[in-house]
């Protein structure tokens, strides 16, 4: 479980909401999406293929741990992990670009989605919105009335 979306799965996503506007069931750049944490891990991956795809993004304590460095028995799998780690890393695969409007709400020892907010803020291109909400111990429930007002405006 070390791995739990796989690269075809965000081409997945792509491919989906690229076929819905082809269809005009919605509009590019009028498009939301939130994720929960492993959820929103896969939207920051997401993010870095299409920076400017969603009008507004809401990732809830996006899980970093498959990235942390664990060492493995397998040095053909460890190999492997790592390859993937670095091909899908969010902090690492993050374009000098516009991003869509982004909130994150997160645990302080979230240090890589932490980073990975931060430098998306520090892209001199980048003129979107990103508010981050850091807290002790997560609880969606404390967030709710910011998430509403940064989706609505």
């Amino acid at each position: 479980e070390d791995i739990n979306f796989k690269k075809g799965f965000i081409d997945d996503v792509i491919n989906s909401i690229d076929f819905s506007i082809e269809k005009g069931f919605t509009e590019k750049n009028n498009l939301y999406i939130y994720g929960e944490k492993s959820t929103a891990l896969a939207i920051q991956v997401l993010l870095n293929k299409k920076p400017d795809f969603f009008k507004k993004v809401i990732l809830s304590n996006p899980s970093s741990y498959i990235f942390s460095n664990q060492k493995l028995e397998n040095k053909k799998l460890e190999e492997s992990i790592l390859n993937y780690k670095i091909d899908s890393h969010p902090y690492y695969n993050i374009k000098d670009t516009k991003y869509s409007d982004i909130f994150m709400n997160t645990e302080i020892d979230n240090t890589e989605s932490i980073k990975y907010l931060s430098k998306i803020k520090s892209i001199k291109n980048n003129k979107s919105k990103s508010y981050l909400n850091i807290q002790k111990e997560y609880d969606l429930n404390k967030t709710f009335s910011d998430m509403y007002y940064f989706l609505l405006n």
